[in-house]
């Protein structure tokens, strides 16, 4: 008798040791939440909930949560966020604390309440307002691949922006080291993006226009002015993607429905493609982009395009503004302006009120912070295909212009290379780069 009990205490012995050294396989995601995670947490975020629950074995939820984040000043003001429920359906804990982080998680946050001293909301004209956020997405460390499946922003009474698409070439631990080496060799499989508005627009376009003393109607009119200068010796199906952009901008103050962005690039889109955004059809052909919006109206970009002025006799029209000529300073023309170097497209504000002869500019992609005073030295006439003319031929020693990161740069060709040319740009060291004969433009001598 004696031995059977022996036996069945080490049996019981033996049964605690394992459920114990087992414990964490078996906790609930609660559990490793706040054993695993919250300590890493709150030495960046003071954090408090009212109460909480586990949600299986990886997730949680939260309710009446109160977060402040911490600054690294001693003087700056910390950010108190409140929010009403955070919801965790599933998190990846075993990479959470690692240097990339979790590979996966699906979370919601419910009734995030935005600051009320927010500059923004107050500029909208928004006293109060609240926020639900979704994320669902997955990383494959082996594959470099991230699904971004859903990632939602809702803003109740203004609007809803949702997001998806999918990676290839992420190297999270690589982005942290040399963040544009990373961002060259990632590359964009697929993306969609859906805007629904309910009044956020027509509030950003009214704090938009009182901002530069115009009307809304103006100031929106200005804006898809840029659209229609695009639209020029565009096909077909790039003319239906900034049909539906313009009719969507127009019709501000009440879309008919959301916009809808698809971007699925035929051979994948990286940083380096962004330099060809101004070829013709490259927004169909290189980048894939479609779009979508129930009150699109053919033609709509087209009939935003500033009027040409009457064409000048040949003789005149044929001749290009030396680099140092000049071009009118008239609200609304194109031009190229001067900058860090390079010619980039820019449209007229107003003749300086501060130096006589020189112009306001505004950069295309840019807003009225980035305005800048241009000389007539720093200005050429505008051509939806660039500054000068055409590059017929490619001859070693020639000065030419090449497009590079959105901007024309001097470059000088070095030697022919098949039906392609072999260019330096001048003032750069990056070597030389073999280019088509469209990518080139002719300076005037």
């Amino acid at each position: 008798m004696d031995r059977v009990a022996s036996a069945f205490r080490l049996l019981r012995t033996a049964l605690l040791v394992v459920l114990t050294l087992a414990a964490p396989a078996f906790a609930d995601g609660l559990s490793r939440f706040e054993q695993e995670l919250k300590p890493t947490l709150v030495k960046e975020i003071e954090l408090a909930y009212g109460s909480a629950s586990a949600l299986g074995a990886s997730g949680f939820v939260l309710n009446d949560v109160r977060a402040v984040f911490k600054e690294d000043k001693p003087d700056a003001k910390p950010t108190p966020v409140s929010i009403k429920r955070v919801v965790v359906d599933d998190l990846d804990f075993d990479n959470a604390k690692g240097v990339d982080g979790p590979n996966f998680a699906r979370a919601r946050f419910e009734g995030v309440t935005l600051p009320e001293d927010d500059d923004l909301l107050k500029s909208l004209g928004v006293a109060k307002a609240t926020a639900d956020i979704a994320l669902d997405y997955r990383f494959d460390p082996a594959r470099k691949v991230m699904t971004l499946n859903r990632l939602e922003l809702s803003l109740p009474g203004l609007a809803r922006l949702e997001l998806g698409m999918i990676l290839d070439g992420v190297a999270p631990s690589a982005a942290a080291t040399n963040p544009d080496k990373a961002m060259d060799e990632t590359s964009l499989r697929t993306a969609t993006l859906v805007f629904e508005d309910a009044s956020l627009m027509s509030k950003l376009v009214a704090a938009a226009a009182s901002d530069e003393g115009k009307t809304p109607e103006a100031y929106v009119a200005e804006s898809i002015e840029i659209l229609g200068v695009l639209a020029k010796d565009q096909g077909p199906r790039t003319l239906a993607v900034l049909d539906a952009l313009a009719s969507f901008s127009t019709d501000y103050k009440q879309p008919k429905g959301p916009l809808r962005i698809t971007v699925s690039p035929p051979a994948g889109a990286s940083a380096k493609d962004m330099d060809k955004l101004t070829v013709a059809n490259a927004i169909v052909d290189v980048f894939g982009i479609s779009a979508t919006y129930a009150g699109t109206r053919a033609g709509a970009a087209l009939a935003a395009a500033p009027k040409e002025a009457p064409s000048a006799p040949p003789s005149q029209s044929a001749a290009l503004p030396p680099a140092g000529g000049t071009v009118a300073c008239k609200p609304g023309q194109r031009l190229f302006a001067l900058s860090e170097g390079g010619w980039w497209s820019a449209t007229v504000r107003e003749p300086s009120p501060k130096a006589a002869g020189q112009c306001i500019v505004r950069f295309d992609g840019t807003d009225a912070s980035e305005d800048a005073s241009v000389s007539p030295k720093e200005m050429l006439a505008w051509s939806m295909d660039g500054p000068g003319k055409a590059a017929t031929r490619c001859r070693k020693g020639d000065r030419v212009w090449k497009l590079a990161d959105g901007a024309w740069y001097p470059a000088q060709v070095k030697q022919s290379k098949g039906g392609t040319c072999v260019v330096e740009l001048e003032d750069d060291d990056a070597g030389e780069e073999t280019v088509a004969l469209k990518q080139l433009r002719v300076l005037p001598r």
